[in-house]
This record gives structure tokens, sequence and C-alpha cells, in this order.
């Protein structure tokens, strides 16, 4: 079993590490079945992250602890348990003007938490709507969020190296000039990322996407796909391959236009010509239910190099 972060859309669960998330809490497990909640509290007249970890060996629950600082407000925690059992978590925290990227790392043998602190860019504003992919073999986090950039709201990106214990650099991934919506991220065996996106172009919402290539440590240049010039695209949903590094980005296309899903090939370093139609009608009132397709990535427990996709509706 390969844990990994379970995909978040909009407030429903699903994914394939046994994960729960919406805004305000956040769950992981590692694969020998310790278990790490944090959560958003009030207390002491702000809103605090706090969390507890589930010890397997004692069977037995820890102490509550205040990972965030409370001198402000905080919100949108997530978490991630690595295989060791210790923890990374992040959370938006308010910095008197602003909300800004904190975090937090747990270490089994210590049963502690880091103080926490900023790793988001200072002139950067607006944290929201995060996700984290964690691959064990890689032994990395992938974090990315929205954030403004002082006029639009686009897609932030920064990789933690739990063997350092240290964070990358961060990047912007989305254009500026307009804002960003839908997205989702996945990293590989390789330490390979994939993360794509929905973007207004003016009129409407279209889908893009950046592949990162581990072995030139680059980014490729985005990628937009368009299967209707006049009917918006959401429900971004991304997977990818641990024996090949080849992704797949799934999305919808509102209306009558349905389905469809485009691939890269790393060996070709290139993406499909077009993207392709899996049919379907995307209703208008499902939208507002928040009921989505998804893009799971799942390995067989017992042998690892089998990998499949699967595509479940919530």
């Amino acid at each position: 079993f390969k844990q990994k972060t379970a995909y978040e859309i909009a407030s429903c669960l699903v994914g394939s590490e046994m994960c729960i998330r919406d805004s305000s809490y956040s769950v992981s497990m590692s694969e020998n079945n310790d278990a790490v909640v944090v959560y958003q509290s009030y207390g002491n007249s702000k809103w605090e992250i706090h969390a507890k970890v589930y010890d397997a060996t004692t069977e037995s629950w820890g102490a509550n602890a205040t990972v965030s600082l409370t001198a402000q407000n905080s919100n949108n925690p997530r978490v991630v348990m690595f295989d060791n059992g210790d923890a990374l978590a992040t959370w938006g925290y308010y910095t008197g003007n602003r909300y800004r990227m904190h975090w937090s790392k747990y270490t089994k043998s210590t049963k502690s938490w880091s103080t926490g602190a900023m790793h988001s860019a200072a002139n950067q504003s607006g944290y929201s709507y995060a996700k984290m992919a964690y691959n064990a073999t890689a032994n990395k986090v992938v974090h990315a969020w929205q954030q403004s950039d002082g006029s639009k709201n686009r897609i932030f990106i920064n990789t933690f190296n739990n063997t350092s214990g240290a964070w990358g650099t961060e990047v912007i991934l989305s254009d500026a000039g307009q804002s960003v919506r839908y997205y989702d991220v996945d990293i590989d065996n390789a330490g390979n990322i994939i993360v794509s996106w929905s973007r207004y172009n003016g009129s409407i919402y279209v889908t893009q996407a950046r592949y990162f290539n581990a072995s030139s440590n680059a980014w490729s240049a985005s990628k937009t796909f368009t299967s209707s010039a006049t009917a918006n695209e959401y429900n971004v949903n991304v997977g990818i391959n641990n024996s090949t590094g080849d992704a797949t980005v799934l999305y919808s296309v509102a209306g009558d236009v349905g389905w469809f899903y485009s691939q890269y090939d790393l060996s070709e370093n290139s993406w499909t010509t077009n993207p392709v139609s899996l049919g379907g009608v995307v209703n208008p009132v499902l939208w507002s239910l928040s009921l989505f397709l998804s893009l799971i990535h799942i390995s067989e427990p017992t042998r690892q190099e089998a990998i499949s996709y699967a595509v479940f509706c919530l």
C-alpha cells in the first residue's frame, strides 16, 4: 500500500489514504496504523489549530496539542503522516493583514510538535484551499494552495523533503492576470509532480497543467486543454503512475459536453495531442450539490508495481 494524501474535492471525502478533509479538520494514517488528526478549535478568543496523535503500539491517543501560534486566527488545516509515525501539518495563519502558510512537524520519538512557522512568501496574501500529496518512496510531501498575488488568485506550490526536514523553494505555477480554481496535485516514487487547475481566460475557465521533472529539476511550460470554446472546465483531478512517471489530468466541461482526460508521456516529454472525451453530461445542479468525479491513484498492497486508476462518482 503506497500512502498518498486523499484528493480533496470541495467538502467531500475521497481518496486512497483513508484521509478525511474539509475546511476545519484533516486526518491521516501511516502504514503501521498510527494516525493523526488536526482541527480548528476556538479558544483564547481566537481560532487555533489543534492536533492529536494515535499510537498503534500502545493503542492510545496522545494529549491534545496546540500547533498554531495563538496571537491570531488560524484556518484550513491539512496533515499527512509519514510511514515512521512522524507527521506534517500546514494551515493558514493570520498575520495582522493577511493569511499566510504556516507549518509544524510532529516527531514520534519525542511525541512533540515543532513551533509553528511560516514558509510562504511574506509579500503574498490570502492563503486558502490547500492540498497535500505524500509519496513514501520519494519521502516528500507536495503542498499546493490557492493564494492571491495581490489582485488575482493563483496556484502556489512547495515541497517538503522529509529526509532533510526542510522545505524547498516556493513556486507560483499559474500565470498572472486571471484567477484560478478547482485544482489537484500528485507526486510519484521518483519525485515527479503533476499539478492541474482551472484558470479564467477572460470569458470561461479552462483547464491547465504543469509537470515537474525530478531528473531535470524543472517545471514544464503551462499546458492548456480547451475542449470547448464556450463552456467552463471544472472538477480538475490528477494522477501519476509510479512506474513510468506518466500523468493523467481529468476534468469536466459544463453543459452537455461531458468529461475529458489528457495524458502526459514522460519518456516523450509531451501531452496527448487532443483531450479524450469520456462522454456524459455535466448537470449544473450536481455542482451545487458538490457531486464530483475523482481520479484516484491505487497501488496494490502486495504488488506495488501494479498501478491502476479508478474513477469514482460520489
